[in-house]
C-alpha cells in the first residue's frame, strides 16, 4: 500500500490515531484499540512531515532490516532535537551503541558479544533462581498480614537489578541504590518526556555516569569475573580505535555498561510485571503454568508478543530509502509500532487472545537485525525461572486494587498493587 492508495478520510483518521497513541493516557492504559483501528485505517501512515508509522507485523520485522534506514545518530539528533547535548540522560542514549551504525557499530558489538555470550547467561540459572526465590520472599514478608504489595515496585528493586549486578559485577550494598536513577533516565526514550521527568532524568544519568566511571576504575586496579573487567581488559587490549586500534574509547566503555545495566533493568522489570498482569487477567492460563512448568518457554514468548515491555522501535531514512514500497525522503522517522505488530490477526490467530501454548511465534520485542538486544538470552531466562515460581509459590494472587500504567514506548507501571494471601 502506498501512501496515494489511502482514502482520505481513512488518512485523516489515522493522523488522529497516531496522535492519541504518542499523547494519550488512552494509549498508556490499553493501547490495542488503537492499534487496530490504526492497521485497519492507514497501516503504512505516512504523515504530512515524512514520518512512517508501521504496523503489520511484515512491515515491521522487514523494517528493523532494511538497509536504507539507519539509527538515529548525532548528525541526525543535532538537525530533529537541537539542544539535545545539554541533557545527560539523553547524550547518554545517543551515544551508546544502540545509535551507532557500521562501522563503529559492528566494532561494539563485536567486542561486546566476546564477553555477553549466552553460554554465560545460561550458567546463570541456579544463581537466578536463588535472586527469584528472595524477590519472593520480599512479596510474602510484604503480604503477609493481607496488605497490598506494590509488585512492580518490589520487582524493581529486587530481581532484575540483582541479575544483572551479579552477571556484570555491581556490589550487592550498591543494587538499590542504582534503582532509583535508572528507573528516571529510562523515561527519555518516551516521547514528549516532560521538563520534570526529563530533569530527573539527567540527574539519574549525572549520578549513573560517576558511579560507574569510578567502578571502571576499580577494575581496571583489580580485574574481577564479572563483565565489567572483561569489557575494560577487551577495550583496553584493541587500542584506541582513533588511532586505528579494535578497542573502545572511554566513553564508549562507560555508554556499554551502563546500556547493559541499564536495558538489562527496566525493560525486564516491564516483562515479568506484564506477564504478572496477563496471567492474573487469564487465570486459566496460570493454571495451566502451574500444573505445566515445561509451558514456562513459550509463556514467555506469549508475554512478549501478548503485551510487550517495548513498544515502538525507531529508525532514520537513508538516502533512496523505501518503506513498505512508499518511498521515504532522507532523515525522515520510521515508526515500527511492534505492539500493534504482535497483535496482526495475519500473523497471530486470535491475536488478543493471552495463549501460552501458542507455538511458533517469532516477536519484535528485542529489535532485530544489527541491533538485536545482546541481553535478550537473559531476560527470557529471567522470566522462565520467574513465572512459573510466583504462580507456584502465590495460588492465591490478586490484583488489590487498578494498576497504574506508565510509559508507553516502554510499557511498565507506577504502582502494581497484589495480594499474595
Amino acid at each position: 500500500m502506498t501512501e496515494h492508495s489511502v482514502h482520505a478520510g481513512d488518512r485523516l483518521a489515522a493522523s488522529a490515531l497516531v496522535e492519541r497513541l504518542f499523547n494519550s493516557e488512552e494509549a498508556r492504559a490499553d493501547p490495542y484499540p488503537l492499534y487496530r483501528a490504526l492497521r485497519e485505517a492507514d497501516p503504512v501512515h505516512v504523515t504530512d512531515n515524512g514520518r512512517v508509522f508501521l504496523t503489520r507485523y511484515d512491515d515491521c520485522a522487514a523494517m528493523l532490516r532494511n538497509p536504507g534506514l539507519v539509527a538515529q545518530s548525532e548528525t541526525w539528533m543535532d538537525s530533529a532535537s537541537p539542544g539535545w547535548r545539554n541533557h545527560p540522560a539523553v547524550v547518554q542514549n545517543i551515544e551508546s551503541i544502540l545509535f551507532r551504525d557500521p562501522p563503529v557499530h559492528t566494532r561494539l558489538r563485536r567486542l561486546v558479544n566476546r564477553s555477553f555470550t549466552p553460554r554465560r547467561v545460561a550458567r546463570m540459572r541456579d544463581d537466578i533462581a536463588q535472586l527469584v526465590g528472595a524477590s519472593l520472599d520480599r512479596f510474602a514478608d510484604e503480604g503477609a498480614d493481607g496488605s497490598a504489595v506494590n509488585a512492580y515496585e518490589v520487582l524493581a528493586s529486587s530481581l532484575p537489578i540483582a541479575v544483572v549486578g551479579t552477571l556484570i559485577g555491581i556490589p550487592r550494598q550498591d543494587w538499590a541504590v542504582l534503582h532509583e536513577p535508572v528507573s528516571a533516565v529510562m523515561q527519555v526514550v518516551e516521547v514528549g518526556v516532560g521538563p520534570d521527568r526529563l530533569d530527573r532524568a539527567d540527574e539519574g544519568a549525572t549520578a549513573l555516569n560517576a558511579y560507574f566511571e569510578d567502578l571502571i576504575a576499580q577494575r581496571r586496579r583489580n580485574p574481577c569475573a564479572d563483565i565489567i573487567s572483561d569489557l575494560v581488559a577487551t577495550a583496553d587490549a584493541g587500542g584506541d580505535p582513533a588511532d586505528g586500534g579494535t578497542g573502545m574509547t572511554e566513553t564508549e566503555l562507560l555508554r556499554m555498561v551502563i546500556l547493559l545495566f541499564g536495558a538489562g533493568v527496566d525493560t525486564t522489570v516491564g516483562l515479568l510485571a506484564n506477564g504478572l498482569v496477563a496471567f492474573l487477567d487469564n487465570p486459566q492460563q496460570a493454571k495451566l503454568l502451574r500444573e505445566e512448568p515445561g509451558l514456562a518457554e513459550a509463556a514467555v514468548n506469549e508475554v512478549l508478543r501478548y503485551d510487550s515491555p517495548t513498544h515502538v522501535i525507531v529508525r532514520v531514512a537513508d538516502e533512496g530509502a523505501v518503506v513498505a514500497g512508499v518511498p521515504v525522503p532522507k532523515y525522515s522517522t520510521v515508526f515500527a509500532i511492534s505492539g500493534a505488530a504482535h497483535r496482526d490477526p495475519e500473523q497471530f490467530r486470535d491475536p488478543d487472545t493471552f495463549d501460552i501454548t501458542r507455538r511458533g511465534t517469532s516477536v519484535l520485542s528485542f529489535s532485530g537485525g544489527i541491533h538485536f538486544c545482546v541481553g535478550a538470552p537473559l531476560a527470557r531466562l529471567e522470566a522462565e525461572v520467574f513465572f512459573p515460581a510466583l504462580l507456584d509459590r502465590f495460588p492465591r494472587l490478586a490484583l488489590a486494587d487498578r494498576p497504574v500504567r506508565r510509559g508507553y514506548v516502554v510499557r511498565g507501571y507506577d504502582s502494581l498493587p497484589v495480594t499474595v494471601i
